[in-house]
């Protein structure tokens, strides 16, 4: 039979012991070394009673768990009471408490940057955009509220915020959700208080978080922030709505005023347009010889104000269907120009040289120029009978012989395209007959042999015909290529 007997000592320390009353007598004579030996205790069958640091465990048991709870942020801190709070909010209640303190012990927090872009277009599809950004900074928090209210709204923290840069924020509101968002209505009010507001979102941290890594996110972390309302922000917004407004009025403005104007040019008559084009063109040519020549009264305000004058002419003959993609370009026709006028007057424009011939021989001398328009330039200079003394007149001609030669051997060198004839005719009617007799076909048909070409019966132009008319009307040509 065993029993079991406890003592305690005067010093508090229970003395324990076990008596085992054993009836038979051989065992009677055992020593206590063999009885101990003989001795096994089963542990299926023990079970402890009670035991002498029972409070002590169970404290320290109940302090890890509550400690761990907390590091889970499933337990509420002692200073949050959860007695009326329904199981299934206590969490919300406890993340949403925590982050309270959190955000007032810390006195920091970081923000999202802020965008804004305003774009609209305008009736002729033209865009006006105007942008504004802040990048995202760490707030310092100072004189912190909890629970605060003001006006119709308590924010969860009201404090008086510093960005990096040193822009005060008299008073920021945070608010924190768990997971419900701040409503529409809600954020309307907030947004009438006129306070910068930062919405603190948990709903979207995700999973399971520790207490450390949720005070990490909270604090240093901006992608669960939103900013609800920011008066600086919200002021920028303003302007660049009122600058993209205005730029848009003033497009509009425009464009009724460029459509007024096209009008008004197409009212005219491009003969006169082209009269006061060449005339610009001269001018601009001979400022800009006063200037290379070293003439000291030539200014830049006056070669600016004639090359303006040579624009705004070029912008009307452009409205009546000159320059463009199947045209001489603007830039190409003061360069073309300036060698036609300078064989036209026999003296430099926009040249150095003295003479229509010493222009001449620059042209063929130069190796930057597009030379198929050569045979173009040794008609002109024949047409308007430039000065040439007898070594000069067989100079020219050994010229045309050259061209000749080269064609007559299919040679391309000097095979122009007519992209310019229309454009050129306007300023200089005298150069019609030229500019059709030296285009790369009228030149192919003299110099080479001519195959017979079949005559067309069903009502449209052919051969010679055809090629005149697409000559004469090189803005329509590539829709009618295909009858050649």
């Amino acid at each position: 039979m065993l029993t079991g007997s406890a003592t305690v000592l005067p010093s508090d320390e229970i003395s324990a012991s076990l008596t085992i009353n054993i009836e038979d007598p051989e065992a009677a004579s055992f020593s206590p070394e063999e009885l101990r030996k003989r001795l096994t205790l089963l542990p299926d069958m023990l079970c402890w009673q009670s035991h002498w640091e029972d409070e002590a465990l169970n404290l320290k048991a109940q302090d890890t768990l509550e400690s761990q709870m907390m590091m889970a942020l499933d337990a509420a801190p002692p200073d949050l009471d959860l007695s009326d709070i329904p199981a299934e909010l206590r969490r919300e209640t406890v993340l949403h408490h925590l982050a309270k303190q959190i955000l007032k012990a810390s006195g920091k927090v970081r923000v999202p940057a802020i965008h804004h872009e305003v774009t609209k277009n305008t009736s002729t599809g033209e865009i006006c955009r105007r942008a504004w950004s802040k990048p995202e900074t760490t707030l310092t928090l100072r004189n912190i509220e909890l629970e605060c209210r003001l006006g119709r709204v308590v924010p969860d923290i009201v404090c008086e915020a510093e960005d990096e840069y040193g822009v005060i924020m008299p008073r920021l509101c945070i608010e924190i959700t768990v997971t419900n968002p701040i409503g529409e209505e809600r954020k309307a009010r907030l947004r009438k208080e006129g306070d910068a507001t930062l919405e603190v979102d948990l709903s979207i941290t995700g999973g399971k978080l520790i207490l450390t890594q949720f005070q990490e996110l909270l604090v240093e972390k901006v992608e669960f922030k939103r900013w609800i309302f920011n008066s600086e922000a919200s002021a920028a917004l303003d302007e660049l709505t009122r600058q993209v407004d205005a730029e848009l009025q003033q497009k509009l403005i425009q464009t009724e005023s460029r459509r007024k104007w096209r009008s008004e040019v197409l009212a005219m008559n491009p003969n006169e347009i082209g009269y006061q084009y060449l005339q610009a063109i001269t001018a601009y040519l001979q400022e800009m010889d006063q200037r290379d020549g070293g003439t000291t009264n030539a200014l830049n305000e006056s070669i600016e104000a004639a090359r303006q004058e040579v624009m705004r002419q070029a912008d009307m003959l452009h409205v009546h269907g000159y320059f463009g993609e199947i045209s001489v370009s603007k830039g190409e026709a003061i360069k073309l120009l300036s060698r036609l006028l300078s064989l036209k007057h026999d003296r430099g424009i926009g040249y150095r040289e003295s003479t229509g011939f010493e222009v001449l021989n620059a042209i063929w001398q130069s190796q930057a120029i597009n030379r198929s328009d050569i045979p173009m330039y040794l008609a002109a200079a024949r047409l308007w009978k430039i000065g040439l003394s007898e070594k000069q007149a067989q100079t020219l001609k050994s010229w045309g012989d050259e061209v000749r030669r080269s064609i007559a051997e299919n040679e391309v060198t000097y095979l122009r395209q007519p992209r310019s004839d229309s454009f050129l005719k306007l300023l200089f009617p005298d150069l019609r007959e030229t500019l059709q007799k030296t285009t790369g076909k009228a030149l192919q048909a003299v110099l080479r042999p001519q195959r017979n070409q079949p005559t067309r019966h069903d009502g449209f132009l052919s051969g010679p015909e055809l090629d005149r008319w697409l000559e004469d009307h090189p803005e329509s040509a590539p829709m009618w290529q295909h009858l050649k």
